[in-house]
């Protein structure tokens, strides 16, 4: 499940972490909770290929100043 490979990715170490979010295509306050996590644990969280929906709710939490957007995926 994505919770079993984001505890594995939380126990690791890693200066980025790259998340390709192309085939994502609701995210709610979990979603949110779990990028900051991540974010919490390795700084830097790079998120490719986010469909309209997901940056607008990045964008809407003010999260852009933690999450770097790019349109591209992985």
């Amino acid at each position: 499940s994505l919770e079993d490979q984001i505890a594995d990715l939380l126990g690791r170490s890693a200066a980025r972490v790259d998340l390709d979010l192309s085939e994502l295509e609701f995210m709610d306050s979990s979603g949110i909770a779990l990028l900051l996590r991540i974010s919490n644990q390795f700084g830097q969280v790079q998120m490719r290929g986010a469909n309209p929906l997901i940056r607008r709710v990045v964008e809407v939490t003010g999260l852009t100043a933690i999450f770097h957007l790019d349109d591209e995926p992985l």
